[in-house]
Order: C-alpha cells, then sequence, then structure tokens
C-alpha cells in the first residue's frame, strides 16, 4: 500500500487570536500530491472532529480553528496513514 504524508502549516497570527487557519498538502511517500484524499483535524481535548476534501493540487484547509492540541490525519482507498 501506498503511504499518505501530510504537511501543515499554522497561519502566523498575533497571540491575541481566537483561531488560526491551517493549510496543507497531502502527499504520497514519492512527494506525489494525493487528490481527494478526505483530511480530519480533531481537536484531541474535545474530540471535536472536522474534514477537509484536499484537491486535485493535494491542498487542503481548515479555517477558523480554536487553538489547542490537534492531531491531522488523512484517508483515501489504496493508501495506509503514515
Amino acid at each position: 500500500m501506498t503511504r499518505i504524508v501530510l504537511a501543515a502549516f499554522a497561519a502566523l497570527l498575533p497571540l491575541t487570536a481566537q483561531t488560526i487557519s491551517l493549510q496543507g498538502v497531502a502527499m504520497d511517500a514519492h512527494n506525489a500530491a494525493v487528490s481527494d484524499a478526505i483530511v480530519s483535524l480533531t481537536n484531541l481535548e474535545t474530540t471535536a472532529q472536522r474534514k477537509a476534501l484536499a484537491n486535485p493540487a493535494g491542498a487542503y484547509s481548515f479555517v477558523q480553528v480554536p487553538p489547542g492540541n490537534c492531531k491531522i490525519d488523512a484517508q483515501k482507498p489504496g493508501f495506509q496513514i503514515t
């Protein structure tokens, strides 16, 4: 099975910000974009979960994410999470 690797970048915001934006790219082990991957963002403290669909370039984004510890993973048939 091929693996999906996620790269994520949090937007730099002032310390007083109540939310952040998170953007990233779903890539396979060969750094090729994984289109249509379902990317999940889970808040580890509240277990609240949001999902986004990666575009044809593998890009995804989450806006207005409250600060906290989060886990990001992606799924697509034929791929394995790393």
